[in-house]
């Protein structure tokens, strides 16, 4: 109807109703393209929030996990760090203890569990991480996905060397079972592994080997698994603030 009005206008040559004509049709498409950005805008906050909250949900499983691995990574660390200060010491001799013969019999582990986030991945894949309106989150859970590409990386590319199962006859492994690391309350199986210092000191492949294994694991920790662990905690808090949420002291 508008049209055949316009076009008669033409014809009687009425320009300034064509003018008025011209001018509701503009107006009639800007407020079109409003209402459907409002109702995009408004779709896209719906979304955002079903997506803080499955997100949420699954950084904090994730983080019961981080938590454990973290408590047993920091502790295999530890104890591989001082066994190969001992091994290779002049200083007076002591028995290396269990936990410093099973970080080197096992110092080529580097499995750090459930490590991704899918509520992350599925928006990723759709193409929707503009639903974001927090620039710091955004920016944080970016550079969550380039940390854990780097644990990625770490995990795959850095070689070690299975001594505990290539020089089996320095090594007596037995398992236990153990309270969990992370504080859960529960069990996990344990190896508890015994050596002796002068036995792996008069054996210079597996000298090389504990080197190596030594060098290896520094650049997972310190590459890697370190740096992911602490992008994770601070997206959490991150979602944490946004959605008001405080845990419990002896939650994440």
């Amino acid at each position: 109807m508008l049209l055949r009005r316009l076009t008669q206008h033409v014809k009687d040559q009425n320009w300034f109703a064509v003018g008025l004509d011209f001018v509701i049709v503009v107006a009639g498409i800007l407020i079109a393209f409003q209402i459907t950005n409002w109702s995009e805008a408004r779709k896209d906050r719906q979304d955002e929030k079903v997506f803080l909250q499955d997100l949420h949900d699954d950084i904090f499983r994730a983080s019961l996990q981080s938590d454990r691995t973290e408590a047993l990574r920091t502790r295999q660390a530890q104890n591989l760090e001082s066994a190969v200060e001992l091994v290779f010491s002049d200083a007076p001799n002591r028995e290396l203890r269990k936990p410093e013969c099973s970080a080197i019999a096992y110092s080529h582990t580097t499995y750090v569990g459930r490590a991704k986030l899918p509520s992350l991945i599925q928006l990723q894949t759709a193409g929707r991480t503009g639903i974001i309106s927090d620039r710091n989150l955004a920016r944080e859970l970016a550079e969550l996905t380039q940390r854990h590409e780097a644990l990625d990386t770490a995990i795959r590319e850095i070689e070690s060397i299975d001594i505990g199962t290539k020089f089996t006859e320095f090594f007596t492994i037995n398992t236990k079972l153990i309270p969990a690391a992370g504080g859960s309350g529960e069990l996990e199986r344990d190896a508890e592994v015994s050596c002796k210092l002068s036995e792996l000191r008069a054996n210079r492949l597996l000298l090389n080997g504990i080197t190596s294994n030594a060098d290896a694991y520094d650049a997972f920790m310190r590459d890697g698994f370190v740096p992911w662990v602490a992008q994770m905690k601070q997206v959490h808090e991150r979602i944490d603030t946004l959605l008001g949420i405080v845990h419990k002291e002896n939650e994440q």
